[in-house]
């Protein structure tokens, strides 16, 4: 945006144009004053120094979250406990394609799964990944088959249930979708209400999500 700042303020800009942020930035220097009330020029946005950690290879950074869909039977819960295992861990899989540098606190809540079943697939997954049994270790697990209850994050009540684990863990990892947030398979306009609230959550949070869809 520019303007003839002369017309505003002539003892400081004579007879030039200038930009709106050069002539915020003037009133911030001289008087302490933002005319742009909240907007800030891009080069003066704060930002971290931190490098972004990078846990799937041009996919997916700590802090992010992603949606993951396919086909019933397609694998997807064994991919869900082949990525916890590896996050929990800090093991690199898939020719590096899942690539965390370290350990991380990592919380799966699994709608779906029989314990048992849980526990033989995080056999298989460790031995075919070289880690020791002991590597299932390392996961935070909230089941409702187990709890014989229902985990929802669409509800207060759930909320409130899972909120202490949601905020001990760095990352996250939900399957599947429809038996963690049921009103998404609602065609209301509003199905999507509690998927966005969890991922709003996420983000202000600095929590990495990952949700599995079966659709």
């Amino acid at each position: 945006i520019l303007f003839f700042a002369q017309d505003i303020y002539p003892l400081a800009f004579p007879k030039s144009e200038c930009s709106l942020n050069a002539f915020a930035k003037h009133c911030r220097d001289e008087f302490k004053v933002d005319i742009l009330q909240g907007a800030k020029p891009l080069s003066e946005l704060l930002s971290s120094e931190n490098k972004p950690e990078l846990i799937m290879e041009g996919l997916l950074r700590i802090g992010d979250q992603m949606t993951i869909f396919a086909w019933r039977g397609e694998g997807k819960s064994m991919f869900a406990l082949l990525l916890a295992l590896c996050f929990a861990n800090g093991h690199k899989a898939l020719d590096g394609r899942v690539c965390p540098s370290r350990k991380y606190s990592v919380l799966l809540i699994d709608g779906e799964m029989p314990p048992s079943s849980l526990k033989e697939r995080a056999r298989s997954i460790t031995t075919g990944l070289g880690l020791s049994e002991e590597a299932a270790e390392e996961i935070m697990v909230r089941s409702s088959v187990a709890e014989k209850k229902d985990l929802w994050l669409d509800t207060d009540t759930g909320w409130s249930d899972l909120l202490p684990d949601l905020e001990n863990a760095e990352i996250i990892i939900i399957d599947s979708m429809f038996k963690i947030f049921p009103s998404s398979m609602s065609n209301e306009l509003s199905n999507t209400t509690a998927l966005n609230k969890f991922y709003d959550w996420c983000r202000k949070h600095e929590k990495t999500g990952i949700i599995f869809d079966h659709r």
